[in-house]
């Protein structure tokens, strides 16, 4: 498994599989109206009648059809509060590695708001990715 860091926005990912983590009640986040834009309000759609929240464990897989580089569109739930424990973040990975398998993806980007400690968050994410 690879890792590696870049400052890239979202829309700009080319990926099998782009990740993004998403605290309740914030799923309609600045990072996902951008890429809901680009998606031509197919994800906003997605997220209404999937009645996605963002609550810790939620899940919300999306086919971007050729829009953006990334094939498809996965939000994770990771609860509320702002400081998330390690063992949520090992738990979404996780769930975001079910979710490539599933759809036979090679190769999965996690995008990390820059307010987050990016190593630590980092860290765990790829933990439980990998177990």
């Amino acid at each position: 498994m690879e890792v590696r860091f870049r400052d890239v926005s979202p829309e700009r990912i080319k990926t099998d599989l782009l990740v993004l983590p998403v605290a309740e009640k914030e799923s309609m986040q600045p990072v996902i109206r951008a890429l809901d834009r680009r998606l031509k309000g197919g994800l906003s759609d997605r997220i209404k009648k999937g009645k996605f929240t963002g609550a810790e464990g939620s899940t919300l897989l999306h086919s971007t059809n050729g829009m953006i580089p990334a094939a498809y569109v996965l939000l994770v739930g990771v609860g509320k509060g702002e400081e998330l424990e390690v063992g949520t973040w090992r738990k979404a990975a996780a769930r975001a590695r079910k979710e490539a398998a599933a759809v036979g993806a090679a190769e999965m980007v996690f995008f990390l708001p820059s307010e987050r400690d990016s190593s630590a968050t980092a860290g765990a994410m790829v933990e439980g990715a990998m177990l």
